[in-house]
């Protein structure tokens, strides 16, 4: 493992909002005494406004909040809103409410009111949380919903750019948005709770099920009526397109008091063409320009359930599945490269998560997360013939990826706990992640012969006609400049393992001041080391802040050291190409232009003593060629 980086920032921070310490929880239920599921809750106190929702047992929470004076506000449809103020919240509170039936229209805006700061760790001035009006007006095409994302996210610190977490676990390709309930981007930078630094950390929380059925369907279509026609294809007509998105949402309860779903299934279908534009030659040996479309298809399908269950008063779980399956057909063709240069691949990602959230008390909670990822990738040659590169003109013959693919597993266990007392909040945990590959690369096994202009591999194929050998051909200046190839074991398997633990204390020394003090630790297989300290820490300052006013300008300074992890397709990388297992040959000027020798390749040891190559030992030396 080496180290990324050690940062130091300084931030003004200028509105959002959050809150915390002592905490508040209750239980909403109808005349009846029956419980409400999905009631707002919304507490409006010093520091900043705050929202949670009742389970399906009727039970909310707010586990850290500041002390003082509160409002609390509980709004559910059908129920008139019941409103109770100035309620002193200095320690653990319970406020039960027991809703009256509605009996007039009422006009209520539930949403948070977003412009406020606070000294809270999280409430950094960079943050953008996207609740469900800002996720409509995004895309519904996942791919470039991903880079709208990354983009909102900004640049991001390291060599491997922004992460993605899906209900709190790495990996794993996006949902269908209409499954997504929350996006948050640069949350708390330098919580030792991440391996990586907060900026362009996209965290996914995933819709959970409702206590009724409610569902949405949509679909989408663009066809080739309104293309414009490419002006380097030659072609009169334009080249057929259209792309097809469509998807159905389900959500509802299984049991009314413990369980609820959501069932998620999106398709997208979109008949691409890449341009092929191109010098090569005719029967007869003429240069001939090639303007061509060839189709290109590819297909995304999703299927995502989750199951909510509420197993007691005090805790619960939630399941969700994932099935992902894409198809991109002939891969590799546009530009030089011709129509037997395609491929086709196939992708499956299948994930498994599950999520245990226990309320201990009023002060602590414990979270267990585990995740099974398995994704598959299959690439296909269409053609095995070896590749033939004629530089500046075209790329012919067969796909080099050859037949390939990889398999790949993932278990991810992540628990932490939270617990607050006084002016601390204190967070602490771990995560223990394994991986392992089993990769089959056959690159370039069928080889490629080069040209460097169209001229040299024209008198080839026309001294070729004429009857000369590949030795003759040679000695004119004619024939491949240079023929490559890879040859040896295909297959290779390798395995990692890397864990992180951390600890982390919150500490509002004063209601305006606020200051993170965080370790974490990092340890991983092959090439790690046992040193992997990283020390973090946080300081958010209201400046104008006072005890019932909050602040309308923070100041916030962070420290930490972050480290990146090597890797697994390093580890890959040195396993196959360490001079046993795969070699790769090169020839220059060789004799046997189009195909290769039945025999393969010949192995030939040219010896030389060290008086002879003036190397130390009188050891042998050696080389490859046909």
């Amino acid at each position: 493992m080496k180290r990324l980086s050690t940062t130091l920032a300084l931030v003004v921070s200028l509105p959002t909002a959050w809150g915390q310490v002592p905490s508040l929880r209750g239980t909403i239920t109808d005349p009846s005494h029956s419980p409400v599921p999905g009631a707002v809750v919304q507490l409006r106190g010093p520091a900043r406004d705050l929202r949670a929702k009742s389970d399906h047992t009727g039970q909310y929470s707010f586990p850290s909040l500041a002390p003082g004076k509160y409002q609390i506000r509980v709004i559910a449809r059908g129920f008139s809103v019941t409103l109770k103020k100035n309620v002193a919240i200095d320690r653990a509170t319970v406020f039960d409410a027991q809703l009256v039936i509605q009996s007039e229209t009422q006009v209520v805006n539930v949403d948070d009111e977003l412009g406020r700061v606070s000294a809270e760790p999280e409430a950094n001035g960079g943050i953008v949380v996207l609740r469900e009006r800002q996720i409509a007006v995004l895309s519904d095409d996942p791919d470039e919903l991903a880079l709208q994302l990354q983009a909102l996210a900004g640049p991001a610190p390291g060599p491997d750019g922004g992460q993605f977490f899906i209900d709190g676990f790495t990996g794993g390709k996006l949902p269908p948005k209409s499954s997504i309930r929350e996006v948050r981007i640069n949350s708390n930078p330098f919580s030792p709770e991440y391996d990586r630094p907060g900026f362009a950390r996209i965290e996914i929380f995933t819709k959970p099920g409702s206590d009724s059925i409610r569902g949405q369907a949509f679909a989408q279509y663009n066809g080739d009526f309104l293309n414009s026609r490419n002006p380097l294809l030659t072609a009169s007509t334009r080249p057929p397109y259209q792309a097809q998105i469509y998807g159905f949402n389900i959500s509802g309860p299984v049991n009314k008091k413990k369980a609820s779903f959501t069932l998620d299934i999106e398709r997208r279908k979109i008949d691409e063409n890449a341009l092929v534009l191109a010098t090569t030659l005719d029967s007869n040996l003429n240069p001939v320009t090639i303007s061509q479309a060839v189709a290109t298809p590819q297909s995304r399908t999703t299927i995502s359930p989750r199951l909510d269950y509420a197993l007691n008063r005090k805790n619960t779980l939630v399941v969700r599945y994932q099935d992902l399956r894409i198809g991109l057909d002939n891969l590799g063709i546009g530009d030089f490269n011709l129509a037997s240069r395609a491929y086709n691949e196939k992708q499956t990602e299948y994930t498994a998560q599950v999520t245990e959230t226990a309320m201990i008390d009023a002060r602590a909670i414990n979270e267990t997360r585990f995740q099974f990822l398995r994704s598959t990738l299959d690439d296909a040659g269409l053609d095995a013939t070896p590749a033939i590169n004629v530089q500046g003109a075209f790329s012919g013959g067969g796909a080099t990826t050859g037949n390939s693919g990889s398999t790949t597993n993932n278990q991810e266990l992540t628990n932490t706990s939270t617990y607050t007392k006084g002016r601390h909040t204190i967070k602490w945990g771990g995560r223990l992640r394994h991986s392992n590959v089993a990769d089959t690369s056959r690159n370039n096994f069928a080889g490629t012969f080069t040209f460097y202009t169209l001229a040299q591999y024209q008198r080839t194929l026309a001294l070729q006609q004429a009857g000369y050998t590949g030795a003759q051909i040679a000695q004119l200046g004619a024939g491949p400049s240079q023929f490559s190839l890879n040859a040896g074991t295909p297959a290779a398997r390798v395995s990692q393992t890397d864990a992180g633990l951390f600890g982390n204390d919150d500490w509002r020394a004063r209601p305006n001041l606020t200051l993170s003090f965080g370790l974490r630790y990092e340890a991983q297989t092959n090439r790690g080391d046992l040193s992997n300290w990283a020390p973090r820490l946080g300081i958010a300052w209201g400046l104008d802040g006072k005890t019932n006013r909050p602040a309308k300008t923070v100041l916030r300074a962070g420290f930490g050291t972050f480290y990146d992890r090597i890797p697994l397709a390093v580890t890959l990388n040195n396993l196959r190409y360490n001079g046993t297992a795969q070699q790769s040959h090169l020839i220059l000027n060789p004799t046997f232009f189009p195909s290769i020798p039945p025999a393969g390749i010949v192995t030939t040891s040219v010896r030389k003593t060290k008086a002879q190559a003036g190397l130390d030992g009188g050891r042998d030396t050696g080389y490859h060629y046909f």
